[in-house]
């Protein structure tokens, strides 16, 4: 089977949504004060206590008679990374005796921190991280309405609707980045459609302390201060005041680094643990058009049908929905949104050995703000079914360790 096809049609649809989001000019809101709909907050919190209330259920299903802080570190801390947050808030980047915290460098520091401040009124790490999480979520979801709201999307509730039916949404409530990311992505957007832009930049700064791709807020910064340049360059201290704004993303990620330098005595230890400890590297997107059926395949053929339906199917489903929305969206969308979505996509679908794809999307926001950008309410409801058996599916598969990363 020619997968190189896959790469070409990949880099071909990038290309695409790239040159149409040059030629978006949607208007925005210039609001003060929004009020969001009171079904908006408890459709939010309806559906935290639900997934929350599943995976209490099955933390004490397998491990009845426990502990809740023990129930929740069985499910949490033997097949994915929520451990290693734990550890960072616990420990900080210190190494200990029969540890593996060389190797936690690569994990960022702002949720391990969050999960810290949260542990000291609560007293145990999986329930701090739970709180963080379905906090984090709350207002992301909150956030993400004004914003759809400001955009003039058709329905920003749709916004908020397909975000949460996303098939890896339950990734939201995790102990991990997610829901964090989504909430400093989110108000980095929100800011600077009221064009407060250093707030923005503090968002940024906050976010690339979350995970690399909040790096990649400087992007939209930039683009959106772009046609203000001739007025800055007239007033030094509002160009002071942007130029602070776009390089606060990569002073966030700069701390990060400082961090490396201080515990290894080399700012990119975390690319060297990453590709020794992990076998990753970081590569080309449209290379993993190309390997991840390439993958399964050979998963099938040799008897690994789990890791087949669990880790690569989910994958390329998540990578081609990502990319045939951020398309979909790209004319429909402010052209800072889009190419930061594409920045993002093309970052997160990069390593050469893919395992979290769907994980990583669950927080990119614009996939669900071009779900909204169309009106016909047939495809909303396609959509939903679709993304609704996605969901059921997908967390099947993750309470069920089928490679779900």
């Amino acid at each position: 089977m020619p997968y190189r096809i896959f790469s070409i049609l990949a880099a071909f649809l990038f290309f695409c949504a790239l040159v149409a989001s040059f030629t978006a000019k949607p208007q925005v809101l210039n609001i003060d004060k929004i009020k969001t709909p009171k079904g908006l907050h408890i459709g939010l919190a309806v559906w935290i206590i639900l997934v929350n209330g599943i995976f209490l259920f099955w933390a004490f299903h397998i491990s009845p008679g426990v502990s809740l802080t023990h129930a929740l570190e069985n499910i949490w801390y033997n097949t994915i990374d929520a451990n290693n947050y734990a550890d960072i808030a616990r420990h900080w980047y210190n190494v200990y005796e029969g540890s593996e915290l060389p190797y936690k460098i690569v994990f960022f520091p702002l949720y391990a921190a969050a999960m810290r401040a949260v542990r000291l009124a609560v007293k145990s790490y999986p329930v701090a991280g739970m709180l963080v999480s379905s906090a984090c979520a709350y207002f992301g979801g909150v956030l993400l309405w004004r914003l759809a709201y400001k955009l003039r999307l058709p329905n920003p509730t749709m916004a908020v609707v397909f975000l949460f039916l996303f098939p890896s949404a339950f990734f939201l409530m995790v102990p991990m980045t997610e829901s964090l990311f989504l909430l400093l992505a989110a108000a980095c957007f929100y800011f600077l459609t009221d064009k407060k832009y250093f707030l923005a930049g503090l968002m940024g700064f906050l976010a690339a302390l979350t995970r690399s791709q909040g790096l990649l807020l400087a992007l939209p910064i930039a683009i959106e201060l772009l046609p203000h340049v001739k007025a800055l360059l007239k007033t030094p201290s509002r160009l002071i005041r942007a130029a602070c704004a776009v390089s606060l993303p990569a002073l966030g990620f700069g701390v990060y680094l400082l961090i490396n330098l201080r515990y290894h005595g080399n700012p990119f230890q975390f690319m060297e643990f990453q590709r020794e400890h992990w076998h990753q590297q970081m590569g080309l997107f449209w290379n993993t058009a190309a390997y991840l059926p390439e993958y399964m395949r050979n998963y099938l053929q040799d008897g690994y049908t789990a890791i087949a339906l669990g880790l690569s199917l989910p994958n390329i489903a998540a990578f081609w929905t990502a990319m045939l929305l951020i398309l979909a969206g790209a004319k429909r969308l402010r052209p800072s949104i889009t190419i930061w979505a594409l920045a993002y996509f093309a970052m997160s679908f990069g390593p050469t050995w893919l395992l979290s794809g769907p994980r990583y999307i669950s927080c990119l926001f614009p996939l669900a703000l071009a779900v909204s950008s169309f009106k016909n309410k047939y495809f909303h409801i396609s959509l939903a079914i679709l993304y609704s058996a996605g969901f059921v599916s997908y967390l099947y598969a993750f309470i069920n360790r089928f490679f779900v990363y």
